[in-house]
């Protein structure tokens, strides 16, 4: 209000002076105040001051000792936390996952075949064969294969059978 006060008295001066006769001086509006640091507004416990650089927040009130102010429990700083905690996992585990690939993608390509050189001189053979470094790739299992498996399980099932049987007929002896 003092500066609006001020201003007229200041614009006054001038057009008493014959200044402002000769050209319209536009009217300059004071800055709005700025904020600041804190907000404050009345609840029922006392008031509740907002830290607007910082974001947190407190509630005041007036005690037997004085006014004290005890800050408001914050679940936004712990869901800040755990979001932070959840990206730095997603990224270590899309870390995991691409080398994952990466190592099935070299298993499931064959190996490469060996080419067919001239014979080496004795000054540049390689002492080990190219294919002894090469990882070793999963073979599918063969139909003899799974028909030694169908025959050991069937095996088994049997002999458990016969168990069951044998426990089942000495039970009713006994009874």
């Amino acid at each position: 209000m003092r500066r609006v006060a001020l201003v007229a008295v200041v614009s006054g001066l001038s057009l008493l002076s014959g200044a402002g006769f000769a050209q319209e001086a536009a009217p300059t509006m004071p800055p709005a105040p700025e904020p600041g640091r804190y907000a404050f507004e009345r609840v029922p416990d006392g008031i509740m001051r907002l830290d607007r650089q910082t974001g947190h927040v407190t509630l005041c009130g007036h005690g037997g000792s004085g006014w004290t102010c005890k800050a408001v429990a914050d679940e936004r700083a712990a869901l800040e936390n755990e979001i932070g905690r959840l990206q730095s996992e997603i990224g270590r585990l899309q870390i995991e996952i691409a080398t994952l690939r990466k190592d099935l993608l070299a298993r499931s390509q064959p190996p490469a075949e060996p080419k067919q050189e001239a014979k080496p001189d004795s000054k540049t053979a390689d002492p080990v064969p190219p294919t002894a470094n090469a990882p070793e790739t999963p073979r599918m299992p063969t139909d003899a294969d799974l028909e030694r498996v169908r025959t050991f399980v069937e095996g088994i099932w049997r002999r458990l059978v016969e168990m069951m049987a044998n426990v089942q007929r000495e039970m009713q002896r006994k009874s």
